[in-house]
């Protein structure tokens, strides 16, 4: 797995947020992991259609596993960097998504576009709930 440096992340923060936006002037949520994904030399990451709704996500990590180049590392608190975190504010209720970074979790949300938030703040935007996948490819 590449290793990011801090100015293939400073250009992204700000950018604002748009529905099914894949870059490189507006994301959404998943549209950022797949654009640092991309960096990380991820490769074959899949997209949706239905960008609003972060269970297709969850259903395609845990039902494709043998498929997919993904492990499942539990809580937040075991990510490394480069893994992909699901967020809800309710158990199974997956709305929303960003990548571990050496600074924190990068996310695109509709208010602020892109940020980077510490994991120990994700419960305080109302992300209580998080699934990590680790990239084992």
């Amino acid at each position: 797995m590449a290793r990011l440096e801090a100015s293939m992340i400073t250009d992204l923060i700000g950018k604002p947020f748009a529905w099914a936006g894949r870059g490189p002037d507006r994301f959404d949520c998943w549209g950022i992991v797949l654009h640092v994904g991309r960096l990380y030399g991820f490769n074959g990451l899949p997209d949706y259609d239905d960008v609003t709704s972060m269970n297709a996500a969850v259903r395609t990590m845990a039902s494709e596993r043998s498929r997919l180049p993904w492990e499942d590392q539990g809580c937040i608190d075991q990510a490394e960097e480069g893994s992909i975190v699901l967020l809800a504010s309710r158990p199974g209720a997956f709305h929303h998504a960003g990548i571990v970074t050496p600074w924190g979790v990068l996310h695109c949300t509709e208010k602020l576009g892109v940020v980077i938030t510490r994991q120990s703040d994700l419960a305080s935007m109302g992300y209580r709930h998080t699934q990590v996948y680790r990239w084992v490819g």
